[in-house]
């Protein structure tokens, strides 16, 4: 992180249905609250390396920079 950009911390817990939708391209986006509470919303391509035959389960952190542009999304645990 540097200082023009900002990371949150934010939980999913999606069932393998749950993923399907969004994996079929039935939703192009992602809102939940962060641990926080501060509503985000980012591209679901960027949860898609961490969908499981199980869904998408944990604590992930997203970084943006100062203008919003989603930097990065990595799984913590």
């Amino acid at each position: 992180m540097n200082e023009d950009s900002a990371i949150l911390y934010f939980y999913l817990d999606m069932t393998h249905n749950e993923v399907l939708g969004y994996y079929k391209g039935h939703y192009r986006s992602i809102r939940t609250l962060t641990v926080d509470d501060v509503r985000i919303e980012f591209p679901v391509s960027a949860i898609k390396p961490f969908i499981m035959e199980n869904g998408v389960h944990g604590l992930f952190s997203i970084e943006f920079d100062c203008n919003n542009k989603l930097l990065a999304v990595k799984k913590v645990s």
